[in-house]
């Protein structure tokens, strides 16, 4: 493995075998249960999601320690400090384990996303990261 995926969404939404409106509107309406998806990789994600789906960050190593500790935080732990693997009902590969944080309106996947990023150094803004689109547009504005 040379590559790890990371995501964070709400609980239900992102481990349920189909996402429902339903689903989708109770994550952003209510304070919801949120995970962290973690998924490792042999090649380079390029290969995975394609060129046009991605932007390469270059970033200090201190950068760098403070996303793997900003990811590290997000993650729940149980009375032996160890990480809370989640069940889920599809088979796309990786796990899901619990996270400490809650998702909301204002605090969904492209919000946490940005915060992250922010984390590295790299100029973010996270407020009303809406939208990948969005956080992308941000990105691009910057580098």
């Amino acid at each position: 493995m040379n590559y790890l995926e990371v995501g964070w969404g709400d609980l239900d939404f992102f481990t349920a075998e189909k996402g429902t409106v339903g689903l989708a509107l109770k994550a952003v309406l209510l304070p919801t249960k949120s995970v962290l998806h973690v998924m490792p990789h042999n090649n380079h994600p390029f290969g995975f999601f394609g060129e046009g789906e991605l932007i390469e960050l270059s970033v200090s190593k201190q950068g760098f320690i403070n996303l793997i500790q900003h990811i590290n935080n997000s993650f729940a732990l149980d009375s032996d400090s160890l990480s809370i693997k989640v069940e889920d009902e599809i088979n796309i590969g990786g796990r899901f384990y619990l996270s400490k944080e809650k998702y909301h309106v204002f605090k969904t996947c492209n919000v946490w996303t940005a915060k992250a990023i922010k984390k590295t150094g790299f100029p973010m803004a996270s407020t009303f990261a809406l939208t990948s689109r969005n956080v992308i547009s941000r990105i691009k504005r910057k580098k």
